[in-house]
């Protein structure tokens, strides 16, 4: 079985979240408190999923629903929002929206969520603190600590653990 991980914002904690546990393809993504109670949780957990053919490039998958996390339409313009998708079974040019790389950041454990074609990164809209906010694609903020809704990290079920990316790049994409 795949290692499952809350992905975490450095900013204010909160993780990356289905919203309202709906889990019908197309359901946006929002940054939202951890969920500490194990039949709660569902929506806020994310597996590495290598994508095929594709060095270094993994899908994030939520395990119980198979949904990954895409840029909504394949629309790379920067604040486009990000939805819980079907993963697109058919060749790797359907894959684009939902390829991701990792790319450290200057915190120890923590890491820019890079898209591969685009190169925008997973950022909460307007760097919001409050439950609920969506995430969108954005451009990578390179300025500490202006960024911080743009660094996660990735910690087991119980938070007590960083799980590391499986590959990830020192310099960005």
């Amino acid at each position: 079985m795949a290692t499952t991980f809350f992905i975490v914002d450095v900013a204010n904690s909160n993780v990356i979240d289905i919203r309202k546990s709906d889990f019908t393809p197309g359901t946006p993504l929002d940054a939202w408190p951890r969920k500490t109670k194990k039949h709660d949780w569902n929506n806020q957990l994310w597996t590495f999923v290598q994508v095929p053919l594709v060095e270094g490039a993994f899908f994030l998958q939520n395990p119980t629903s198979g949904l990954v996390i895409d840029i909504h339409h394949s629309d790379y313009t920067p604040g486009t929002r990000l939805v819980a998708g079907a993963l697109t079974n058919s060749s790797p040019e359907y894959w684009n929206n939902q390829t991701w790389y990792f790319s450290k950041s200057e915190l120890e454990n923590h890491y820019y969520i890079v898209n591969g074609e685009s190169g925008l990164v997973i950022d909460i809209e307007n760097g919001s603190s409050t439950p609920g906010t969506p995430l969108v694609a954005n451009t990578q903020n390179t300025k500490f600590p202006d960024n911080k809704s743009q660094t996660w990290s990735f910690v087991n079920r119980d938070a007590t653990t960083y799980i590391y990316p499986p590959k990830w790049k020192e310099t960005g994409v």
